[in-house]
């Protein structure tokens, strides 16, 4: 389905006025392949940081969550273990020309956000990327992250 230039322009504006009005500074982290060192046995990942200086970030919206032990699902026994724990969802908008502008202007390439690679760091805490919803003509990526409550904050 293509959408009409006019509809695309107007999504844009509005994008736009929203963060011009609302944006925030965030960092998109990204991991690269974990490497190991032979000889110290010790594991490393390079990270790499990428700045977009407007994106509109929803409220914080906090509740507690559940997860069963494997074993309850398995055999379906009256009595087994698991976990509560607090986890924060939030919602970011980012447009494409803004995660452009992320990137050295040496680099050729097209940026893409990545669930598998990618964490997102607002306010010091650093968030995983749970969905990338890529809307209209892959002008805009609505973005759903979470974070536990007690991850500590990162510098």
């Amino acid at each position: 389905m293509t959408i009409p230039d006019g509809k695309t322009r107007q999504l844009r504006k509005l994008v736009y006025a929203l963060t011009r009005r609302w944006g925030q500074r965030i960092t998109v982290r990204r991991y690269s392949d974990l490497t190991i060192n032979r000889q110290t046995g010790k594991s490393a990942r390079a990270e790499t940081d990428y700045t977009i200086k407007r994106a509109i970030v929803s409220p914080a919206r906090q509740k507690p969550d559940f997860v069963y032990d494997l074993s309850f699902i398995a055999a379906n026994k009256n009595f087994t273990y698991g976990g509560y724990f607090d986890v924060t969802d939030r919602y970011i908008v980012v447009d494409v020309r803004d995660l452009d502008r992320a990137l050295d202007s040496d680099m050729d390439t097209e940026f893409n956000l990545n669930r598998e690679t990618d964490r997102v760091i607002i306010n010091n805490r650093l968030y995983e990327i749970k969905a990338i919803t890529e809307a209209e003509i892959r002008r805009i990526f609505i973005v759903h992250i979470r974070m536990l409550e007690s991850t500590p904050g990162v510098s």
